[in-house]
């Protein structure tokens, strides 16, 4: 992933709950969001590290990919926000 959301005012947590929606991993897996013309908005992938999370944005086709095809056991949530939202991360 080469893009994460690092709000300066706010947690990752708190931006994500005021201006994400979020989804289910089903939800996720079966969508095709990396179109955010359709999804109306980019998927963030909140990613539970132990000591820290990580707010991955998946901003294209292949970081949207790269998600579904690499599972692992570390805690998820996903949340779709409006693109414009995530413009000053990217």
């Amino acid at each position: 992933m080469g893009y994460y959301v690092n709000p300066k005012n706010m947690s990752k947590e708190a931006f994500l709950q005021i201006f994400g929606k979020k989804i289910s991993e089903a939800e996720f897996k079966a969508g095709n969001f990396s179109d955010t013309k359709t999804s109306g908005g980019t998927v963030v992938v909140l990613v539970d590290n132990g000591p820290f999370t990580a707010g991955l944005i998946c901003y294209s086709h292949d970081e949207y990919q790269y998600m579904i095809e690499n599972p692992d056991n570390r805690r998820k949530e996903y949340f779709i926000v409006p693109s414009e939202k995530l413009e000053e991360f990217m």
